[in-house]
Protein backbone atom coordinates (compact mmCIF):
# COMPACT_ATOMS: atom_id res chain seq x y z
CA UNK A 1 0.00 0.00 0.00
CA UNK A 2 2.96 1.89 -0.33
CA UNK A 3 6.11 2.79 1.72
CA UNK A 4 4.91 2.02 5.65
CA UNK A 5 8.50 3.26 6.72
CA UNK A 6 12.74 3.77 5.93
CA UNK A 7 15.61 5.01 6.81
CA UNK A 8 17.86 8.15 5.96
CA UNK A 9 19.81 6.65 3.45
CA UNK A 10 16.65 6.09 1.52
CA UNK A 11 16.14 9.35 1.50
CA UNK A 12 19.69 10.52 0.76
CA UNK A 13 19.61 7.94 -2.63
CA UNK A 14 16.28 9.74 -3.39
CA UNK A 15 17.19 13.19 -2.50
CA UNK A 16 13.57 13.66 -0.96
CA UNK A 17 13.03 16.89 1.31
CA UNK A 18 12.22 14.73 4.70
CA UNK A 19 11.12 10.99 5.64
CA UNK A 20 7.63 11.68 5.34
CA UNK A 21 7.51 12.57 1.84
CA UNK A 22 8.20 9.80 1.02
CA UNK A 23 5.94 7.50 3.18
CA UNK A 24 2.70 6.37 1.57
CA UNK A 25 3.73 6.56 -1.57
CA UNK A 26 4.11 3.26 -3.90
CA UNK A 27 7.60 2.43 -5.18
CA UNK A 28 6.56 2.35 -8.64
CA UNK A 29 5.88 6.35 -7.84
CA UNK A 30 9.19 7.14 -7.45
CA UNK A 31 9.77 5.60 -10.88
CA UNK A 32 10.57 6.84 -14.42
CA UNK A 33 7.37 6.16 -16.69
CA UNK A 34 9.61 3.19 -18.38
CA UNK A 35 12.48 1.00 -17.03
CA UNK A 36 15.86 -0.55 -19.03
CA UNK A 37 14.55 -2.29 -22.15
CA UNK A 38 11.75 -0.13 -22.88
CA UNK A 39 9.19 -2.34 -20.69
CA UNK A 40 7.07 0.30 -18.31
CA UNK A 41 8.03 0.73 -14.79
CA UNK A 42 3.85 -0.29 -14.11
CA UNK A 43 4.28 -4.03 -16.10
CA UNK A 44 7.76 -4.40 -14.45
CA UNK A 45 6.48 -3.76 -10.84
CA UNK A 46 3.46 -6.54 -11.58
CA UNK A 47 5.87 -8.96 -13.14
CA UNK A 48 7.96 -8.26 -10.03
CA UNK A 49 4.83 -9.00 -7.73
CA UNK A 50 4.13 -11.65 -9.29
CA UNK A 51 7.52 -13.51 -8.97
CA UNK A 52 7.54 -12.08 -5.00
CA UNK A 53 3.96 -14.06 -4.09
CA UNK A 54 5.32 -17.07 -5.97
CA UNK A 55 9.12 -16.98 -4.69
CA UNK A 56 8.71 -14.97 -1.39
CA UNK A 57 11.52 -13.00 -2.16
CA UNK A 58 13.45 -11.52 -5.03
CA UNK A 59 16.46 -9.33 -6.61
CA UNK A 60 16.19 -7.48 -9.75
CA UNK A 61 17.60 -4.45 -11.51
CA UNK A 62 15.60 -0.86 -11.35
CA UNK A 63 16.26 2.52 -11.86
CA UNK A 64 14.35 5.20 -9.59
CA UNK A 65 13.51 8.54 -10.44
CA UNK A 66 14.88 11.26 -7.19
CA UNK A 67 12.93 14.07 -6.36
CA UNK A 68 15.11 16.38 -8.26
CA UNK A 69 14.26 14.34 -11.71
CA UNK A 70 17.60 12.44 -12.00
CA UNK A 71 17.62 8.49 -12.28
CA UNK A 72 18.93 6.25 -9.39
CA UNK A 73 19.84 2.70 -10.45
CA UNK A 74 19.67 0.21 -7.90
CA UNK A 75 19.98 -3.28 -7.40
CA UNK A 76 16.38 -4.42 -5.47
CA UNK A 77 16.32 -6.99 -3.03
CA UNK A 78 13.06 -7.57 -1.65
CA UNK A 79 11.44 -10.02 0.48
CA UNK A 80 8.05 -10.96 2.57
CA UNK A 81 8.54 -11.25 6.27
CA UNK A 82 6.23 -11.58 9.23
CA UNK A 83 5.58 -8.84 11.61
CA UNK A 84 3.33 -9.17 14.55
CA UNK A 85 1.74 -11.85 13.17
CA UNK A 86 0.88 -9.46 10.01
CA UNK A 87 3.33 -10.18 6.34
CA UNK A 88 5.12 -6.88 5.48
CA UNK A 89 7.44 -6.64 2.15
CA UNK A 90 11.30 -5.89 3.24
CA UNK A 91 12.73 -3.24 0.44
CA UNK A 92 16.46 -2.90 0.42
CA UNK A 93 18.52 -0.81 -2.63
CA UNK A 94 22.47 -1.28 -3.74
CA UNK A 95 23.16 1.99 -5.59
CA UNK A 96 24.67 0.75 -8.77
CA UNK A 97 25.74 3.98 -10.58
CA UNK A 98 29.61 3.66 -9.56
CA UNK A 99 29.30 -0.20 -11.28
CA UNK A 100 27.56 1.22 -13.83
CA UNK A 101 29.82 4.01 -14.51
CA UNK A 102 32.97 1.72 -14.36
CA UNK A 103 31.17 -0.59 -17.44
CA UNK A 104 30.71 2.95 -19.26
CA UNK A 105 34.20 3.42 -18.88
CA UNK A 106 35.72 0.04 -19.61
CA UNK A 107 33.67 0.14 -22.76
CA UNK A 108 35.16 2.88 -24.06
CA UNK A 109 38.74 2.00 -23.53
CA UNK A 110 38.09 -1.13 -25.34
CA UNK A 111 36.63 1.02 -27.93
CA UNK A 112 39.76 3.58 -28.05
CA UNK A 113 41.49 0.16 -28.03
CA UNK A 114 39.79 -1.28 -31.19
CA UNK A 115 40.10 1.99 -33.05
CA UNK A 116 43.87 2.01 -32.08
CA UNK A 117 44.52 -1.38 -33.07
CA UNK A 118 42.94 -0.49 -36.06
CA UNK A 119 44.93 2.81 -37.38
CA UNK A 120 47.83 0.56 -36.71
CA UNK A 121 46.94 -1.88 -39.67
CA UNK A 122 46.38 0.77 -41.71
CA UNK A 123 49.37 2.18 -41.00
CA UNK A 124 51.13 -1.24 -41.33
CA UNK A 125 49.00 -1.42 -44.66
CA UNK A 126 50.40 2.01 -46.03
Amino acid sequence: DGVEDCNEAAVRLLRAPSRPALLGRRLSELSPPTQGGGHSSEARNREVERVLEQQGSHRFDWVHQRFDGTTLPVEVSVTHIEVGGDRRTLVAWHDLTERQEAAEALRRSEERLVFSQKLEALGQLA
